[in-house]
């Protein structure tokens, strides 16, 4: 953001950043190339709370859909608020990012559903808090890369209808998620500013993704049917 005092205000900086930064985040359907919302708020900021506060948004929650989050996502929390919300989900975890997925990443088991108690004492590192008392079942999936290297999913997605082979397709959507984050910076310039006031510039950024939008949207409907159906 511009260096300015009256940003520096809500926008501190300190000894990381030595000028007023944002920290934004959205939930994009990759399948329709459409941003659903989106949160602006003073960085740093926590991730994983900014993806619950997403959650309830209107145009988010109640929708049906499959949530893909990546490794700066997943907590115990995020897992709790997804599953009371009745949300589905495929998230990508380190092998450390519980005891029971470790176990499961030293066991050599390629997909298997995992039981988790969750208390107060293995609560008191997390940033992001569950309520407690939490147990919880979760499935841990496996996938081999092509480098030789194991990538660990966790889901709530049932094994019968969705093997291991489609979790793996469904987290590969992910790539159409990243590649919107390249078209907002080189094709949209979300990051060039018309305003110096903390209004304007909110107002840049949520128009930047409504112009991505709608330029999508203009994209698909000049496709041929066949080219739509495919």
């Amino acid at each position: 953001m511009p260096n300015l005092p009256t940003l520096k205000e809500t926008y501190p900086v300190n000894a990381r950043q030595s000028y007023p930064m944002f920290h934004a985040m959205s939930a994009y359907d990759p399948l329709n190339e459409t941003f659903l919302a989106a949160s602006f708020q003073a960085a740093p900021a926590d991730e994983r709370e900014m993806a619950m506060e997403l959650l309830n948004a209107e145009n988010v929650k109640g929708r049906k859909a499959i949530w893909l989050f990546d490794r700066g996502f997943p907590s115990v929390a995020l897992i709790q608020k997804l599953e009371e919300m009745g949300m589905r989900f495929v998230m990508r975890v380190s092998a450390d990012f519980l005891t029971e997925v470790s176990d499961f990443a030293r066991s050599g088991a390629v997909d298997k559903l995992l039981s988790v108690e969750w208390s107060e004492e293995r609560q008191k590192g997390s940033k992001t808090k569950a309520n407690l008392p939490y147990a919880f079942q979760i499935r841990c999936v496996r996938i081999r890369l092509e480098s030789g290297e194991d990538e660990f999913l966790i889901t709530n997605l049932p094994r019968k209808e969705f093997p291991k082979r489609k979790i793996k397709e469904l987290y590969n959507f992910r790539w159409g998620i990243e590649t919107s984050y390249n078209y907002l910076k080189n094709s949209i310039f979300i990051e060039e500013f018309t305003s110096k006031k903390e209004n304007g510039i909110k107002q840049d950024f949520f128009a930047s993704l409504w112009a991505a939008n709608l330029t999508n949207a203009a994209i698909a409907d000049s496709m041929p049917a066949t080219i739509k159906k495919s």
